[in-house]
């Protein structure tokens, strides 16, 4: 294929595409609980917008690591671990899942948290993590 647009500048992370947005979280939003994620111009691959969490909304523990971010094209889903998914632990590793809405006001974007009520959470192995996740 062709690349019709580059940005050296994005960090390393993970990219979804939801509501009509090309959404970008970087790895260090892992240390920084109130943002979400960026909003990528999908023409430019420039930010447009860091969206933060919801109000009230925020991972419990004071580490997360990032599994996964994805959407199904009207919901994103953010996959995480309150724990960093190197560290061995004998029961293996809590991860949750939170889901997300996309909302836009005059070209702003926001999140709800529309389904904070049912966070998932699962204790699994890093290996069965990674079957998952791949």
């Amino acid at each position: 294929g062709f690349v019709y647009c580059r940005n050296d500048e994005l960090e390393a992370g993970w990219i979804a595409f939801g509501s009509g947005t090309l959404l970008h979280r970087p790895a260090s939003f892992d240390s920084k609980p109130h943002y979400l994620f960026q909003v990528i111009d999908q023409y430019t691959l420039q930010v447009s917008q860091v969206v933060s969490m919801p109000p009230n909304h925020f991972p419990v523990g004071s580490n997360m690591t990032t599994v996964h971010l994805c959407s199904d094209g009207t919901y994103i889903y953010w996959i995480w671990s309150p724990a960093g998914l190197n560290e061995k632990t004998p029961k293996g590793h809590s991860v949750f899942m939170d889901v997300f809405e996309l909302m836009f006001v005059l070209t702003i974007a926001f999140t709800l948290s529309c389904m904070e009520d049912i966070r998932c959470r699962y204790d699994i192995s890093l290996k069965s993590l990674i079957k998952i996740v791949i």
